[in-house]
């Protein structure tokens, strides 16, 4: 059975699927937060690859396709990687060839997710849509007429490091008052992280600050807590306020969130598109849909990473 690698690559965690046709036969997880050993980091992507082609001796390896942040398709580089734990130029797609002798293929890893998205999810009637990807960072991909846009490199669809508050908190990217410092699994920690320090009145003062999460501040928000509830709010009424502009450049016909800050679904959703009809154009209103992915998470990426190995054959 001809098959393929789709690896996700995300601020927190390194997905590794095997790939069949449309089916993902085998995920397999390592930690990319921390990983600051890139040459070992490889090394473990190398095993991982080596124990799954060994536990399915009736799969046909025939490439490696990889969904990353900052990702060249043309070079194979990864540049400036503002969420993993490298710097400067990550000649990732050579590493992993040398390693595994398999011929490898970059892709920014939000287009990897619009790949997927596109062909497997339930996007597959859409001509013209984006998908926005909520994890520790932002990322997006944007389809139009229906054709990728790539952009130079196919690093377009940085919706993560538009300006969303100017002169905001600073990103690691060098800019200030980026989106993903406010929309993302991280921002709205950093958005209760400032809520507690403030002296605000809510459960969330139960954990130290270093130990918050973003579920947990969603557990708390299910339980009623405001303070909770008021990071939500902020956290969706920044993001769909950006998306508003975004649907005016756009005009899409749908925004496809996936993500793990996606899973706190009406909490984040429902504040998001009240932002985004606020501001939206009036030709425009009522028809943009907001939906969530049916792929189950890192799915779309790693679906759309190994695509990129088949259509290369």
């Amino acid at each position: 059975m001809i098959s393929a690698i789709g690896i996700d690559i995300g601020g927190t965690n390194t997905v590794v699927g095997l790939v069949a046709g449309s089916v993902v036969l085998e995920r397999r997880v390592m930690r990319t937060k921390g990983a600051t050993d890139l040459d070992r980091y490889v090394k473990d992507i190398a095993h991982i690859i080596e124990a799954i082609a060994l536990d399915y001796p009736h799969c046909n390896i025939v490439g490696i396709g990889i969904g990353a942040p900052n990702a060249d398709a043309v070079s194979g580089h990864i540049y400036h990687p503002v969420n993993l734990p490298w710097k400067g130029e990550v000649p990732l797609t050579q590493l992993l060839t040398a390693r595994t002798g398999l011929r490898s293929y970059l892709i920014n890893d939000a287009t990897a997710a619009v790949i997927g998205e596109m062909r497997f999810g339930n996007s597959s009637n859409l001509t013209d849509f984006m998908v926005i990807t909520l994890g520790t960072g932002i990322g997006s991909g944007i389809v139009a007429n229906g054709q990728l846009v790539s952009g130079i490199g196919g690093l377009a669809g940085e919706l993560g490091h538009v300006i969303a508050v100017p002169g905001g908190r600073s990103c690691s990217c060098g800019r200030s008052g980026c989106l993903e410092t406010y929309a993302s699994a991280t921002g709205l920690v950093n958005t209760a992280i400032e809520r507690v320090r403030s002296g605000a009145d809510t459960v969330l003062n139960s954990k130290p600050v270093m130990d918050i999460t973003a579920e947990y501040v969603y557990n708390a928000a299910l339980a009623g807590d405001a303070v909770a509830i008021g990071v939500f709010e902020h956290t969706g009424f920044i993001l769909g306020t950006t998306l508003a502009d975004v649907i005016a450049l756009l005009a899409p016909q749908a925004l496809v969130f996936m993500g793990g800050l996606a899973h706190a679904g009406d909490m984040l959703l429902v504040p998001v598109a009240q932002a985004a009809d606020a501001g939206m154009l009036k030709a425009l209103k009522g028809r943009v849909a907001f939906t969530r992915s049916v792929l189950p998470d890192s799915d779309a990426a790693i679906l759309g990473a190994a695509q990129l190995v088949f259509d290369n054959r």
